[in-house]
């Protein structure tokens, strides 16, 4: 589930949508179209107001764990998937590694790493969620410019794109833990 608002607002909008979701939080229960769930007593939350340059900004971040919503059935799919990712993330991680090392020292990497981390990295891009499409088609092309660089004998392209797969991976963990 994923519901995004972004559009300007009357004060009194803007007021009104916090209200309900004041109100959703004190109920205790925060409901979406098709789904519904409760809503801890403790939540991990970050607001955050800042004025900088003649312009006021503030950010409000909450969350909570929903498992306890899920049915049994749910919740085994739901731990088998994370299990699954953790491996595949853990693979993709030790092959990046190897030829992260290989560069460093100068040295094209091993074909079976490139391999490795091209499998896992369509292993992941099967499951992940559909909001990752984008960065994961990047990161896609990023691989297959690395084989061509390899292929091709040219360390310093390799270098590069291997800094780039890196940020890449970076960026990904940031915006979609």
């Amino acid at each position: 589930m994923k519901e995004y608002t972004e559009k300007k607002m009357g004060r009194e909008e803007l007021a009104k949508q916090f209200e309900d979701l004041a109100h959703r939080i004190r109920k205790g229960s925060f409901s979406s179209k098709n789904r519904a769930w409760s809503v801890p007593d403790e939540i991990d939350a970050k607001i955050q107001f800042k004025e900088k340059k003649g312009r006021f900004e503030a950010k409000l971040k909450f969350r909570w764990s929903t498992l306890k919503d899920y049915d049994q059935d749910d919740r085994k799919a739901l731990d088998d998937w994370h299990d699954s990712k953790k491996s595949i993330k853990k693979r993709m991680m030790r092959a990046y590694k190897n030829i992260s090392r290989s560069v460093k020292d100068h040295q094209l990497p091993e074909q079976t790493d490139l391999e490795a981390l091209f499998d896992s990295s369509q292993a992941f891009f099967r499951i992940a969620d559909p909001d990752m499409e984008d960065a994961m088609e990047e990161f896609m092309d990023h691989l297959d410019n690395l084989n061509q660089a390899k292929t091709s004998g040219l360390l310093n392209v390799v270098g590069h794109e291997v800094r780039d797969i890196g940020n890449r991976m970076r960026n990904c963990h940031r915006e979609f833990k």
